[in-house]
Parts: structure tokens; sequence; C-alpha cells
């Protein structure tokens, strides 16, 4: 998942016989879901994943497929369009976000391209200067955070980290 998400390639022999290569790249974003919290469990791919935490559908709100899908056909065209003048207004704030984060005024996140439109399009929408950037970073830490504390010999290691004089060794 990471080297997909990332961009990758694998190249091989066209045919056992010859010497021509062939190369196959792939680059795609992933998208999966799951009920279950602790599906990214390695540091890699976590650093590389936005996770939504969605509050369950009460009772009364929820809706047969049929009518999910009926509502959907409904709203997608203003959806749609909603869609395309957020990234058409974070475009007008591309470059200026792209300096900030070249000049360091900005602290980017793993897969720093997709964060920073992310935060040209925040903008765009009228949120604060590095709110997205600063949600996006502090997500990635907190991701990184959980999986720390799930490790047992990074909770030793710091066990006996917070054991020492100034907590160093």
């Amino acid at each position: 998942l990471c080297a997909i998400a990332s961009g990758s390639a694998h190249a091989a022999r066209k045919l056992y016989t010859d010497a021509d290569r062939a190369i196959f790249q792939a680059k795609a974003t992933v998208i999966f879901t799951s009920v279950l919290t602790d599906i990214v469990r390695l540091p890699d791919l976590a650093q590389r994943t936005l996770q939504f935490d969605c509050a369950p559908i009460s009772r009364k709100h929820r809706l047969s497929e049929r009518s999910l899908n009926e509502k959907w056909k409904q709203d997608y065209p203003a959806l749609l369009g909603a869609l395309y003048d957020a990234l058409a207004s974070g475009l007008s704030h591309l470059s200026k976000v792209t300096s900030e984060c070249e000049s360091g005024a900005l602290e980017t996140p793993r897969l720093s391209d997709a964060a920073i439109i992310a935060e040209a399009v925040a903008r765009g929408m009228g949120w604060p200067v590095g709110l997205c950037m600063a949600a996006l970073v502090a997500n990635e830490q907190s991701e990184a955070h959980r999986l720390l504390e799930e490790n047992p010999v990074a909770l030793r290691l710091r066990a006996f980290l917070e054991k020492q004089p100034n907590q160093s060794w």
C-alpha cells in the first residue's frame, strides 16, 4: 500500500528468451474502510494515512440503500459543483502555499504534495492560514504515537529512559 500511494515500479524481462525489459509503474490513491480501529499497524503506512473516525448513524437517521442511492443521485450535481468550486479557489492559493512550504514557513507532513493542495483548497474555502496543514501534521504525529504505545519494545524503552537522569542516556 505504501509503494502504491507514493509510486513504485517493477522491472523484469519481457520474455525469458530475450534481454528486453518491461517496466510496470503504479501510483494511485488507496482508499479502504473498516470497522476495526487498528487496521493501520505499520509506521510507514500510518504516515501516509489520513484516518477519519465517523460517529455512528443514529437509528432514526438510517436509510435503506435504495433511498440512499436516490438521495445521492439528487445531490450529486451540487456536490460535484461544490468540489470543483473548492478546487478552483484552491488553485489561486497554490503558488503561495507552495512557496511557504519550500521556505519552511509551513511544516509539511509526509506526502507533502497532497498536503500542499489540501492547504491551498482550505484557504480557498476561507479556512485560517495553516490550519489544514497543522491538522495533517498532527494526524501524522498522533498515528506515530499510537503505534509506539502499542509496541512492547517501545514501551519498555520509554520506561527505561524515563528512569534516567534528564530522561536520556
